[in-house]
């Protein structure tokens, strides 16, 4: 048996080849979990973009925040599923539902109706929230860049946060 040599050193190479694409596999992920969990945590809006002009928060206000959180279930039981959001925006609470990533469109978002609080405050943050919810609720899209998230409408509004 001259091959035994040859043959060991095959097997050797076919097993660290096999090790190397295992584990580069494993390093890779499912993208479309990646992106979901990017999207978990707190987000604190800068401003939202029309196609023909941008409006931003008040000066005078505080910051206008949206969070994202699972709702329990494995990482593969949650892609595609539904999430809780919840946030304050300049007078008021809310808390809803959205769904992302589902598996035939990655950074694909739809968030349901969402309820609020029915605190008073000044007209002008009364009516920004009024607007700000609207648009949320008409999400179809997101986006994430570094600690930026840009959520877009159906109607190409584009709502852009910060971490």
């Amino acid at each position: 048996m001259k091959n035994t040599p040859v043959l060991y050193q095959f097997n050797v190479f076919a097993l660290l080849l096999c090790i190397a694409l295992v584990t580069s596999c494993l390093e890779m992920g499912d993208p479309e979990l990646k992106t979901s969990d990017e999207l978990l945590g707190r987000w604190y809006l800068v401003r939202v973009e029309e196609p023909v002009k941008t409006v931003a928060p008040p000066a005078d206000s505080l910051q206008v925040w949206l969070e994202f959180a699972t709702s329990g279930g494995s990482l593969e039981q949650r892609t595609g599923a539904s999430f809780s959001v919840r946030g304050e925006n300049l007078v008021n609470l809310y808390a809803g539902s959205a769904i992302f990533n589902s598996a035939e469109q990655a950074g694909k978002l739809t968030i349901g109706s969402l309820g609020t609080t029915k605190r008073g405050g000044p007209v002008r943050h009364m009516a920004f929230d009024e607007y700000y919810l609207r648009l949320l609720e008409k999400a179809v899209s997101f986006s994430i860049k570094d600690d930026t998230l840009l959520i877009w409408t159906e109607n190409e509004e584009m709502l852009l946060f910060v971490r």
